[in-house]
C-alpha cells in the first residue's frame, strides 16, 4: 500500500504527465513543445518523497517519455523493455480491458503468462489480475514457494499492479522472477508511483491499434476482427520460435447457419452467430483469444497449451455451440480443427491453413474435430 508519501509532489507530477499525455491527440507527433512541457518538471525538486524513490521515479519516467518521443506510437514491448531496465524482471504479462467494460485479457507477455490463482473468476476477468484490477490493488510477494505438481512453480517473486487511468481501472502489470527476493517495496512503490503516466500511455497504444484495425472487435459477436485474431496469431507465432514455445492454432466452422437464415430470417441467425462469439470466450482462458473470420468461421489462439488441451477446448466449444437453441429452425453445428506450430513452419499462415483442413476434414466424415 502507499504510505504518507501519496501526496507528494513527485505523485502530482506524474499525474500531471498523465494528463499532458492524455490531450495529446492519438495521431500526432510529439513537438518539441509537447516533449519539454512533459520533461521539464522533472528537474524541479519533489517534496515529501524519499530522494532515492525520486531519483528512480523520474529517471524511468524520463526513459520512457524519450522512447515514446522517439517513436509516438509506442508498442508494448519497448514499454516493457524500458522498465525492465529499472527492475529487471524474468517474467511479465500485462492485462487491459480490451474494449470498456470487458474482460481483462492478455495484451503482451513475454515468457509463460504471469498471473496466480488462474482458475478462479470474477467479475471482470479471470485469475489474480482480475482482483486486482477490481480492488485496485498492490501486491508484493517475495518468497513464493515452489511447488513441483503447480504449474507456475518457476516464479518465485512477484509483483502486480493495477494501472489507472482517470477514475478507472484500464489494465494490470504482472512481472515475476525465477529467484526469491527479486524485488523488494521500493521497486512496488516505483511501479505505484508512476502508474498514472503508465495507464496514460497503455490507452494510448491501445487507441492507436484500435485505431488501425488490429483491435476493433467484430461487431456481432465480441471477439476480435479477422485481421486483428491473424495479427495475433502472427505475435504468438513469433514469441513461439523466439521463446521455443509451444502454439496451438483451433478453426471452429458453423454450419446450418444458411438455412437458419433463409427459414427463420437474419435476425435469428445473427443471435445464434452472436451467442455463439459469447459461448467461445467463456470456454477459452484469458491468455487465448479468438476472432471471427468470413462469416461462419472462428480461428481460436491456444499459446503454451498441449494439442490434446486443444482438441479438448475446441470440442468443448463445438458442443457449446450445438446446444444454442434457435427459434423454429435446425439447429447450429459445428465442426473443429488444430493444429500445432512445427519446426518448419515458416509463417502463421501454415499453421491456420492446417487448422482450416482439419476442420473441414471433420465436418466431411462427420466429426466433431480433427487434426
Amino acid at each position: 500500500m502507499k504510505t504518507a508519501e501519496a501526496d507528494s509532489t513527485l505523485d502530482l507530477l506524474c499525474r500531471s504527465v498523465a494528463t499532458m499525455l492524455d490531450e495529446l491527440p492519438i495521431e500526432s507527433v510529439f513537438t518539441i513543445r509537447d516533449f519539454r512541457a512533459m520533461v521539464l518538471p522533472l528537474a524541479e525538486p519533489c517534496e515529501l518523497v524519499d530522494p532515492v524513490l525520486e531519483v528512480r521515479a523520474k529517471r524511468l519516467l524520463l526513459s520512457i517519455l524519450r522512447t515514446l518521443n522517439d517513436n509516438p506510437h509506442l508498442s508494448y514491448e519497448r514499454l516493457l523493455q524500458v522498465i525492465d531496465r529499472e527492475i529487471p524482471f524474468h517474467g511479465v504479462s500485462l492485462f487491459q480491458h480490451i474494449i470498456d467494460g470487458s474482460k481483462l485479457a492478455v495484451v503482451y507477455r513475454n515468457g509463460p503468462v504471469v498471473d496466480l490463482l488462474d482458475r478462479f473468476e470474477f467479475g471482470n476477468g479471470m485469475g489474480f489480475s482480475a482482483w486486482v484490477a477490481g480492488h485496485g490493488a498492490q501486491v508484493l510477494l517475495t518468497n513464493i514457494h515452489p511447488n513441483p505438481e503447480h504449474s507456475k512453480s518457476y516464479v518465485r517473486s512477484f509483483i502486480s499492479i493495477a494501472l489507472p487511468h482517470g477514475d478507472r481501472i484500464v489494465g494490470v502489470l504482472n512481472l515475476s522472477h525465477t529467484v526469491r527476493d527479486a524485488f523488494d517495496a521500493s521497486d512496488l512503490q516505483l511501479l505505484s508511483t508512476i502508474a498514472p503516466p503508465l495507464g496514460a500511455i497503455l490507452t494510448r497504444i491501445h487507441s492507436h491499434r484500435a485505431l488501425s484495425g488490429t483491435l476493433r472487435p467484430d461487431d456481432l459477436t465480441g471477439l476480435l476482427s479477422e485481421r486483428g485474431i491473424v495479427r495475433r496469431i502472427r505475435e504468438e507465432f513469433h514469441h513461439a520460435r523466439r521463446h521455443d514455445g509451444t502454439l496451438s492454432v483451433g478453426v471452429l466452422e458453423l454450419f446450418e447457419l444458411d438455412a437458419i437464415r433463409e427459414e427463420v430470417g437474419v435476425p435469428e441467425a445473427e443471435r445464434a452467430l452472436a451467442e455463439a462469439g459469447r459461448v467461445i470466450r467463456r470456454h477459452l482462458g484469458e491468455a487465448n483469444g479468438a476472432g471471427r473470420r468470413r462469416n461462419n468461421e472462428f480461428i481460436l489462439v491456444l499459446p503454451g497449451i498441449p494439442p490434446e488441451a486443444t482438441r479438448e477446448i475446441v470440442q468443448r466449444c463445438a458442443h457449446a455451440i450445438a446446444r444454442i437453441s434457435v427459434d423454429r429452425g435446425p439447429g447450429l453445428r459445428a465442426s473443429g480443427g488444430t493444429a500445432e506450430l512445427r519446426r518448419d513452419d515458416e509463417s502463421p499462415v501454415a499453421l491456420i491453413e492446417r487448422a482450416t483442413d482439419a476442420a473441414r476434414m471433420a465436418r466431411i466424415h462427420a466429426l466433431v474435430v480433427s487434426v
